[in-house]
Protein backbone atom coordinates (compact mmCIF):
# COMPACT_ATOMS: atom_id res chain seq x y z
CA UNK A 1 0.00 0.00 0.00
CA UNK A 2 1.74 3.26 -1.10
CA UNK A 3 0.40 6.78 -0.06
CA UNK A 4 1.23 9.41 -2.41
CA UNK A 5 2.27 13.27 -0.95
CA UNK A 6 2.51 12.05 2.67
CA UNK A 7 3.81 15.51 4.55
CA UNK A 8 7.00 14.93 6.55
CA UNK A 9 6.94 15.91 10.34
CA UNK A 10 10.21 17.07 11.48
CA UNK A 11 11.03 15.26 14.71
CA UNK A 12 12.03 17.34 17.42
CA UNK A 13 11.22 16.96 21.18
CA UNK A 14 11.93 19.83 24.03
CA UNK A 15 9.16 18.95 26.34
CA UNK A 16 10.38 19.16 30.05
CA UNK A 17 11.17 15.49 29.95
CA UNK A 18 13.43 15.92 27.62
CA UNK A 19 15.33 19.11 28.52
CA UNK A 20 17.71 17.44 31.58
CA UNK A 21 18.55 14.80 29.03
CA UNK A 22 20.10 17.57 26.48
CA UNK A 23 22.36 18.68 29.95
CA UNK A 24 23.69 15.75 30.46
CA UNK A 25 24.36 15.43 27.16
CA UNK A 26 25.96 18.88 27.42
CA UNK A 27 27.91 17.74 30.32
CA UNK A 28 29.28 13.99 28.62
CA UNK A 29 30.37 16.55 25.65
CA UNK A 30 32.06 18.87 27.52
CA UNK A 31 33.92 16.27 29.55
CA UNK A 32 34.83 14.02 26.86
CA UNK A 33 36.26 16.40 24.85
CA UNK A 34 38.87 17.89 27.86
CA UNK A 35 39.70 13.98 27.91
CA UNK A 36 40.52 13.49 24.26
CA UNK A 37 42.27 17.13 24.34
CA UNK A 38 44.39 16.33 26.73
CA UNK A 39 44.97 12.63 26.08
CA UNK A 40 46.52 14.22 22.42
CA UNK A 41 48.65 16.69 24.17
CA UNK A 42 50.25 14.44 26.64
CA UNK A 43 49.92 11.07 24.19
CA UNK A 44 48.91 9.35 27.34
CA UNK A 45 45.65 7.84 28.49
CA UNK A 46 46.93 6.28 31.95
CA UNK A 47 47.41 10.45 33.17
CA UNK A 48 43.52 11.29 32.73
CA UNK A 49 41.89 8.40 33.96
CA UNK A 50 40.22 10.78 36.47
CA UNK A 51 38.78 12.97 33.28
CA UNK A 52 37.71 9.54 31.99
CA UNK A 53 36.00 8.07 34.45
CA UNK A 54 34.11 11.40 34.27
CA UNK A 55 32.82 11.19 31.18
CA UNK A 56 31.96 7.24 31.16
CA UNK A 57 29.83 9.22 34.47
CA UNK A 58 28.67 11.56 32.38
CA UNK A 59 27.74 8.90 29.53
CA UNK A 60 26.34 6.35 31.52
CA UNK A 61 23.99 9.36 33.50
CA UNK A 62 22.37 10.12 29.52
CA UNK A 63 21.28 6.49 29.46
CA UNK A 64 20.32 5.98 32.41
CA UNK A 65 18.15 8.85 32.31
CA UNK A 66 17.36 8.21 28.48
CA UNK A 67 15.85 4.68 29.77
CA UNK A 68 14.41 5.75 33.09
CA UNK A 69 12.39 8.44 31.72
CA UNK A 70 11.45 7.32 29.00
CA UNK A 71 13.74 9.34 26.46
CA UNK A 72 15.47 6.36 24.20
CA UNK A 73 13.66 7.12 21.12
CA UNK A 74 15.50 10.67 21.19
CA UNK A 75 18.71 9.01 19.85
CA UNK A 76 16.85 8.11 16.98
CA UNK A 77 16.20 11.49 16.06
CA UNK A 78 19.01 13.09 14.16
CA UNK A 79 18.43 16.13 15.87
CA UNK A 80 19.95 14.29 19.02
CA UNK A 81 23.08 13.69 17.29
CA UNK A 82 23.12 17.02 15.58
CA UNK A 83 22.92 18.87 19.00
CA UNK A 84 25.38 16.25 20.76
CA UNK A 85 27.69 17.62 17.93
CA UNK A 86 27.02 21.28 18.35
CA UNK A 87 27.67 20.52 21.96
CA UNK A 88 31.05 19.22 21.30
CA UNK A 89 31.54 22.28 18.72
CA UNK A 90 31.01 24.53 22.09
CA UNK A 91 32.84 23.07 24.17
CA UNK A 92 35.84 22.94 22.08
CA UNK A 93 35.79 26.61 21.70
CA UNK A 94 35.15 27.23 25.46
CA UNK A 95 38.25 25.11 26.37
CA UNK A 96 40.67 26.78 23.42
CA UNK A 97 39.60 30.43 24.34
CA UNK A 98 38.94 30.81 27.47
CA UNK A 99 41.94 32.64 28.51
CA UNK A 100 41.44 35.44 25.41
CA UNK A 101 37.70 35.98 26.46
CA UNK A 102 37.22 34.69 29.97
CA UNK A 103 33.90 35.13 31.27
CA UNK A 104 32.16 37.09 28.52
CA UNK A 105 32.98 34.14 25.86
CA UNK A 106 31.33 31.88 28.25
CA UNK A 107 28.33 34.39 29.34
CA UNK A 108 27.61 34.96 25.41
CA UNK A 109 27.72 30.96 24.72
CA UNK A 110 25.29 30.18 27.78
CA UNK A 111 23.27 33.02 26.37
CA UNK A 112 23.30 32.01 23.09
CA UNK A 113 22.24 28.58 23.78
CA UNK A 114 19.70 29.56 25.87
CA UNK A 115 18.55 31.80 23.43
CA UNK A 116 18.06 28.62 20.85
CA UNK A 117 16.55 26.10 23.09
CA UNK A 118 13.92 28.96 24.24
CA UNK A 119 13.38 29.57 20.44
CA UNK A 120 13.19 25.96 19.45
CA UNK A 121 10.85 25.03 22.83
CA UNK A 122 8.37 27.74 21.53
CA UNK A 123 8.44 26.48 17.82
CA UNK A 124 7.70 22.91 18.87
CA UNK A 125 5.18 23.55 21.46
CA UNK A 126 2.85 26.25 19.71
CA UNK A 127 3.37 24.03 16.33
CA UNK A 128 3.23 20.29 17.89
CA UNK A 129 0.08 18.18 17.26
CA UNK A 130 -0.87 14.85 18.52
CA UNK A 131 -1.86 12.26 15.87
CA UNK A 132 -4.86 10.57 16.69
CA UNK A 133 -6.41 8.69 13.76
CA UNK A 134 -5.65 7.79 10.44
CA UNK A 135 -9.37 7.97 7.98
CA UNK A 136 -9.06 6.42 4.32
CA UNK A 137 -12.13 6.79 2.55
CA UNK A 138 -12.55 3.59 1.18
CA UNK A 139 -15.75 4.97 -1.25
CA UNK A 140 -17.67 8.07 -1.22
CA UNK A 141 -20.10 9.44 -4.15
CA UNK A 142 -21.58 12.73 -3.00
CA UNK A 143 -24.15 10.84 -1.53
CA UNK A 144 -23.06 8.32 0.67
CA UNK A 145 -19.39 7.51 2.28
CA UNK A 146 -18.01 4.39 3.78
CA UNK A 147 -14.95 5.21 5.95
CA UNK A 148 -11.94 3.14 7.54
CA UNK A 149 -11.17 4.88 10.94
CA UNK A 150 -7.91 3.97 12.59
CA UNK A 151 -7.49 5.19 16.11
CA UNK A 152 -4.43 6.45 17.02
CA UNK A 153 -2.12 6.85 20.14
CA UNK A 154 -5.23 5.73 22.60
CA UNK A 155 -7.69 8.15 21.28
CA UNK A 156 -10.48 5.89 21.90
CA UNK A 157 -9.87 4.05 25.29
CA UNK A 158 -10.24 0.29 24.57
CA UNK A 159 -10.38 0.76 20.37
CA UNK A 160 -7.29 -0.32 19.51
CA UNK A 161 -8.33 -2.00 16.15
CA UNK A 162 -9.49 0.04 12.89
CA UNK A 163 -13.37 0.04 12.05
CA UNK A 164 -15.17 1.28 9.37
CA UNK A 165 -18.49 3.59 9.22
CA UNK A 166 -21.08 4.08 6.86
CA UNK A 167 -22.56 7.81 6.42
CA UNK A 168 -24.83 9.63 3.84
CA UNK A 169 -23.68 12.81 2.69
CA UNK A 170 -20.35 14.31 1.15
CA UNK A 171 -18.27 15.14 4.04
CA UNK A 172 -17.47 13.86 7.29
CA UNK A 173 -16.96 15.51 10.31
CA UNK A 174 -15.54 14.53 13.98
CA UNK A 175 -17.16 15.40 17.48
CA UNK A 176 -14.24 16.15 19.67
CA UNK A 177 -14.43 17.87 23.21
CA UNK A 178 -10.82 19.87 24.31
CA UNK A 179 -9.11 21.20 27.17
CA UNK A 180 -6.96 24.15 25.92
CA UNK A 181 -4.71 25.43 28.15
CA UNK A 182 -3.13 28.87 28.33
CA UNK A 183 0.42 30.06 26.04
CA UNK A 184 2.33 29.82 29.12
CA UNK A 185 1.29 26.06 29.90
CA UNK A 186 1.99 25.12 26.33
CA UNK A 187 5.27 26.43 26.10
CA UNK A 188 5.91 24.48 29.62
CA UNK A 189 4.54 21.18 27.94
CA UNK A 190 0.52 20.94 28.17
CA UNK A 191 -1.03 19.31 25.76
CA UNK A 192 -4.34 19.61 24.46
CA UNK A 193 -6.77 17.30 26.77
CA UNK A 194 -9.53 15.63 24.35
CA UNK A 195 -12.36 13.37 24.30
CA UNK A 196 -13.02 12.43 20.81
CA UNK A 197 -16.71 11.47 21.11
CA UNK A 198 -18.32 10.24 17.76
CA UNK A 199 -18.18 11.41 14.33
CA UNK A 200 -20.80 12.90 12.11
CA UNK A 201 -21.37 13.75 8.54
CA UNK A 202 -23.51 16.82 6.17
CA UNK A 203 -24.34 17.27 2.70
CA UNK A 204 -22.54 20.68 1.70
CA UNK A 205 -21.54 21.33 5.21
CA UNK A 206 -24.99 23.27 6.26
CA UNK A 207 -26.85 20.05 6.42
CA UNK A 208 -25.95 17.45 8.98
CA UNK A 209 -27.23 13.93 7.38
CA UNK A 210 -25.72 11.04 10.41
CA UNK A 211 -24.36 10.74 13.83
CA UNK A 212 -21.91 7.77 15.02
CA UNK A 213 -21.48 7.73 18.70
CA UNK A 214 -19.01 5.62 20.11
CA UNK A 215 -20.26 3.88 23.28
CA UNK A 216 -18.37 5.54 26.05
CA UNK A 217 -19.56 9.18 24.11
CA UNK A 218 -22.08 10.52 26.80
CA UNK A 219 -20.10 9.27 29.93
CA UNK A 220 -16.70 11.58 28.98
CA UNK A 221 -19.17 13.88 27.50
CA UNK A 222 -20.70 14.39 30.47
CA UNK A 223 -17.42 14.74 32.39
CA UNK A 224 -16.10 17.69 29.96
CA UNK A 225 -19.35 19.33 30.12
CA UNK A 226 -18.53 19.42 34.56
CA UNK A 227 -15.02 20.73 33.71
CA UNK A 228 -16.95 23.05 31.07
CA UNK A 229 -18.66 24.38 34.12
CA UNK A 230 -16.22 25.41 35.65
CA UNK A 231 -13.58 26.75 33.25
CA UNK A 232 -13.21 29.34 35.35
CA UNK A 233 -11.57 28.08 38.11
CA UNK A 234 -9.56 25.69 36.14
CA UNK A 235 -5.70 26.62 36.39
CA UNK A 236 -3.65 27.43 33.22
CA UNK A 237 -6.82 26.32 31.60
CA UNK A 238 -8.04 29.03 28.58
CA UNK A 239 -10.97 26.95 27.59
CA UNK A 240 -13.02 23.88 27.67
CA UNK A 241 -15.15 23.26 24.15
CA UNK A 242 -16.90 20.70 22.53
CA UNK A 243 -16.01 21.19 18.44
CA UNK A 244 -16.76 19.58 15.32
CA UNK A 245 -14.36 19.85 12.17
CA UNK A 246 -15.44 19.03 8.63
CA UNK A 247 -13.74 17.33 5.88
CA UNK A 248 -15.14 16.73 2.28
CA UNK A 249 -14.77 13.14 1.16
CA UNK A 250 -12.79 12.14 -1.71
CA UNK A 251 -12.40 8.50 -2.77
CA UNK A 252 -9.86 6.40 -2.19
CA UNK A 253 -8.48 9.60 -0.10
CA UNK A 254 -6.68 9.12 3.13
CA UNK A 255 -6.87 12.01 5.98
CA UNK A 256 -4.59 12.29 9.19
CA UNK A 257 -6.65 13.72 12.16
CA UNK A 258 -4.43 15.80 14.27
CA UNK A 259 -5.31 17.76 18.42
CA UNK A 260 -3.24 20.54 17.82
CA UNK A 261 -0.97 21.51 21.62
CA UNK A 262 -2.26 24.96 21.60
CA UNK A 263 -5.94 23.87 20.46
CA UNK A 264 -7.77 22.87 17.25
CA UNK A 265 -8.37 19.65 15.37
CA UNK A 266 -6.45 19.50 12.34
CA UNK A 267 -7.64 17.02 9.47
CA UNK A 268 -4.65 16.80 6.52
CA UNK A 269 -4.77 14.75 3.32
CA UNK A 270 -2.53 12.67 2.82
CA UNK A 271 -2.86 11.38 -0.61
CA UNK A 272 -4.52 8.66 -2.60
CA UNK A 273 -4.20 5.36 -1.84
CA UNK A 274 -2.21 4.35 -5.24
CA UNK A 275 -3.45 0.93 -6.95
CA UNK A 276 -0.84 -2.08 -6.99
CA UNK A 277 0.26 -1.92 -10.35
CA UNK A 278 -0.21 -5.31 -12.43
CA UNK A 279 2.31 -8.02 -12.54
CA UNK A 280 3.72 -8.57 -15.89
Amino acid sequence: MVIANKAIIPSIDLGLGALPLYILLFAFAFSLVMFLRRAIRDSSVQDHRILFLVTFIALAAVIVYAFTAGCAHLFSQSFTWILLLIFMAVSFLLQIFKRAFGSLLVCCCVLLILAVVLFIRSLTAFTGRTLIANIHAITADGKEMHLLVEPRNGSLPGQEEAFSVAMQGDHFGLFVYQIIFDDAAVFLGAKTRYAWLGMTSFESIFTQKDKYLFPDALSRAALFDTLERRELTLPFVRSVQADIAIKAARPKMRYAVWIENDGGVTITSLGEEEEPEPKK
